[in-house]
């Protein structure tokens, strides 16, 4: 059976550089789709644009498209549950790597615009330096399941994407925020699904927001988000890591923040690094 993942992800080649889809609201936070999984859906079809044919023909190979290796997108608007248009330009076609500029747009204004680099991951590789440490965390079952009700509003994505978080940075959802914003725990997706490349673009974007442990409560929007895919992961849950260098708030409460979010595999490889700057709307 095809998972809800792949289900929500999936593009309509309708014709070269055009595509359709269907943004799930399942997929959502306070009603609105997370920048993470319209970025994997961008990411889709960009790789599929550029995949090399199956046979020399004009079909694409569907079952072995090209990896995404790196995902930049800003998100001027928030597309409504429902059909949205994928337009595509291959700036570039390489023999390793390609380049696609990947526009989504519903009802004609556009809510997603990014740029895709996609290639070919290894099956294995060799670290030669690794400037991160991955957290220590507590054994799984020891770990906070994220529920649904968000703070003030309903996180649907926590239905499909399953958060394990170290009960040490949770302090916020007690009201007593701790003053350290940093988010870190096991993510996984909830029907079972396997990590691939794609799902990591998802996952850079699927922590809560490290704000709220400084007390920050209310929306804090995606502007702009960045993902590099490192490696291939092995099976398993992730372990995931978010944390701002810098949040900025005026007199009225709202500002922006970055935030860096690295993805470890089960065997404690590094496979993904995200960076983003997200607004802060209602402190």
């Amino acid at each position: 059976m095809r998972s809800q993942f792949d289900t929500a992800t999936a593009v309509t080649r309708e014709a070269p550089g055009r595509y359709v889809a269907n943004v799930d609201a399942g997929w959502s936070i306070g009603g609105r789709p997370n920048g993470g999984y319209l970025m994997a859906m961008v990411a889709r079809a960009a790789c599929l644009e550029v995949s090399p044919p199956s046979d020399g023909g004009a079909d694409r190979d569907a079952s072995a498209p090209l990896d995404p290796l790196a995902v930049s997108a800003s998100f001027p608007a928030s597309p409504s549950p429902g059909e949205v248009r994928l337009d595509l330009e291959v700036v570039r076609r390489g023999r390793a790597v390609s380049t696609v500029h990947a526009r989504m747009t519903q009802d004609g204004a556009t809510q997603v615009d990014a740029l895709v680099t996609c290639g070919r991951l290894p099956d294995a590789s060799t670290t030669r330096y690794d400037g991160t440490t991955r957290p220590l965390l507590p054994p799984i079952g020891e770990c906070f399941e994220l529920p649904t009700e968000g703070p003030g509003f309903e996180v649907l994505l926590m239905k499909v994407v399953r958060q394990q978080l170290d009960p040490a940075v949770l302090g916020w959802t007690r009201g007593e925020p701790t003053g350290q914003p940093e988010v870190r725990g096991y993510v996984s997706l909830a029907d079972g699904r396997e990590p691939d490349p794609l799902s990591l673009v998802l996952v850079v974007d699927a922590a809560p927001p490290p704000p709220f442990a400084l007390g920050i409560r209310g929306w804090i929007p995606t502007l702009q988000l960045s993902a590099w895919v490192r490696g291939r992961p092995a099976p398993g849950p992730l372990v995931v890591r978010s944390r701002p260098s810098l949040v900025v708030t005026a007199d009225d409460g709202t500002g922006f923040t970055d935030e860096t979010c690295e993805i470890w595999d089960s065997t404690g490889a590094l496979v993904a690094h995200g960076t983003q700057l997200a607004g802060l709307r209602h402190a």
